[in-house]
């Protein structure tokens, strides 16, 4: 949006319609991630997206392309998106043992992030050479190059099985098995949070940072989204090379307050080197936060309630991401300074995330099958029998 109509609102937009997407469907897509067959909702979705690329592609090519076109292939992408992300996270539980559920997650999330590393140094180079053809014709090439790899994951025969109750009965579980938690309401509510205060703000204001405040060009973006998505990429090795977490709640909360110092310093910055440091520690961090967190919900929740869970606990700590992303479009298009807005959210980041290190439930938070875990009541941990 910023490069082909040099519009930031336009840039919000396009973000709040695929967020907006994902808010509605991604709890329907985690019931039918628990009923269908993981690996073919996930084909499904990407044979889809490949399709919208490609209109995307005609529509550019021919001169038809709008912002509101966009818009309305980016919510698209959202849906498809909400069908995929639950499938995607609960699948690994059919292959994996939970033993090495924590090794597997960082694996697979060091193999997803490295497109934040290659997509931008690609993208950025074919923008400059050859402009946008050449971006969404690699984007439509490799979506059909991952569906072709994904087509050889076997899983078992049970994903697919027939179920009698309704899908409304499958939502009411889910929220039944998350209460019993003691950890999961907490950690839920500490992602609505963040996602309001980092998700949007980080999303917009890296295009902006890179544009207006660094004064660069679809290169200097791409370099940082390389920082980024190399922060991630070395979260998830330092997390696969090393044994579970003992204490994967200190884990997290650690990882929680550098992450939010390094988001506090993108309100300062003004140099490239220095953006793309802290880029990189929010994304190392995030990995190191997000990795335990979701293996101790893989571990404590039972195989046929995964995908529910998953896509439940995704909807509600995603929840206000949209009412986010159409807010740093307001105070944008009001003129108010991206790195203000910025400081302000990570002032009070700051304050709640020194508040979660009194959270008991959070701090002595173990994985089920660690030997800390099985030395805990059943009631501490809030694991359903």
């Amino acid at each position: 949006m910023l490069t082909m109509y040099d519009s930031r609102s336009y840039l919000g937009l396009m973000l709040f319609s695929s967020s907006f997407a994902r808010l509605l469907f991604t709890i329907y897509g985690g019931i039918i991630a628990d009923r269908l067959n993981r690996k073919l909702i996930i084909l499904v979705t990407q044979w889809g997206e490949a399709f919208i690329i490609a209109a995307i592609l005609l529509c550019y090519i021919t001169d038809v392309i709008s912002p509101v076109f966009l818009i309305v292939a980016s919510f698209l992408f959202g849906i498809l998106s909400a069908f995929a992300s639950p499938a995607y996270e609960s699948i690994i539980t059919s292959i994996v043992e939970k033993s090495s559920l924590q090794r597997g997650n960082a694996l697979l999330r060091m193999a997803n992030q490295y497109s934040l590393i290659i997509g931008p140094l690609i993208s950025s180079t074919l923008i400059v050479t050859i402009g946008f053809v050449g971006v969404f014709s690699f984007s439509l090439l490799t979506i059909l190059a991952s569906s072709l790899l994904v087509s050889f994951i076997q899983i078992p025969d049970q994903q697919s099985s027939e179920h009698s109750t309704s899908q409304w009965d499958d939502f009411k579980a889910s929220v039944a098995h998350i209460r019993k938690h003691q950890v999961l309401p907490i950690i839920m509510g500490l992602g609505f949070v963040m996602n309001f205060f980092v998700t949007g703000p980080v999303a917009v204001v890296v295009p902006i940072l890179a544009k207006d405040i660094l004064e660069g060009n679809a290169f200097v973006l791409g370099m940082l989204e390389v920082s980024l998505g190399l922060g991630f990429i070395l979260g998830s090795i330092t997390v696969s090379i090393r044994k579970p977490f003992n204490r994967p709640g200190l884990a997290i909360l650690y990882s929680l307050l550098v992450m939010v110092l390094a988001y506090s310093a993108l309100g300062f910055v003004q140099q490239l080197i220095l953006s793309m440091f802290a880029l990189l520690l929010i994304g190392f961090f995030i990995q190191l936060m997000n990795i335990p967190l979701f293996t101790y919900i893989q571990t404590n929740t039972e195989a046929n309630m995964i995908g529910k869970v998953m896509s439940l606990f995704i909807s509600v700590a995603s929840g206000l991401t949209p009412l986010s992303f159409a807010m740093v479009s307001y105070l944008l298009h009001l003129h108010i300074d991206i790195q203000l807005i910025i400081r302000i959210f990570g002032a009070f980041l700051i304050v709640i995330t020194a508040g979660t290190f009194l959270i008991s439930p959070i701090r002595n938070l173990t994985y089920e099958n660690s030997p800390q875990g099985a030395k805990q009541p059943e009631k501490d941990q809030g694991v359903s029998s």
